[in-house]
């Protein structure tokens, strides 16, 4: 349920304004930070970003039911405002600050990036992805929503 939840999500992410996109983020970070400090080994915040490789997490019997109820208000607060056309980017900045971003996550992290490329290879370090995951979100989240939104609309959409 929770996966065709997803998918639905990033259907209609693509038609709401940037405070939906950002707040409906914010909510999935605090439960990846959830589960990588409460459950690391259990690999949930890799399940619950990679769901097509490891399948996903049931969220109702791991976190938190204030998160939760969070969760479910932020998803049901961007179907709501999704009745419009799609939100395309003013302009192409918000290109350049994720440029930005992934500059100072390869000073970082180096070769470890190329993780992303395939998460599902057998050597790919899935506590690091998430790790680099939550650190990526985080610091798109603290652009301005207009770069932020335009951002991660064209990354859920898989642009």
């Amino acid at each position: 349920m929770k996966q065709t939840i997803a998918e639905l999500t990033v259907k209609r992410i693509q038609r709401v304004p940037d405070e939906n996109v950002i707040t409906y983020m914010q909510v999935i970070l605090e439960e990846l930070r959830y589960y990588q400090e409460h459950n690391r080994s259990e690999m949930l915040c890799f399940k619950a970003l990679f769901p097509q490789v490891s399948g996903g997490v049931n969220s109702t019997k791991v976190l938190p039911t204030e998160l939760l109820m969070r969760d479910l208000e932020a998803i049901n607060l961007l179907f709501k405002a999704s009745t419009g056309e799609f939100v395309k980017p003013t302009d192409q900045e918000h290109e350049s600050k994720l440029k930005a971003i992934v500059q100072r996550m390869e000073q970082q992290y180096g070769n470890d990036l190329q993780m992303f490329v395939n998460p599902a290879a057998p050597d790919a370090d899935r506590e690091k992805i998430c790790d680099m995951s939550i650190d990526m979100y985080t610091q798109i989240l603290t652009l301005s929503p207009k770069d932020a939104g335009a951002i991660l609309r064209s990354m859920l959409a898989g642009e």
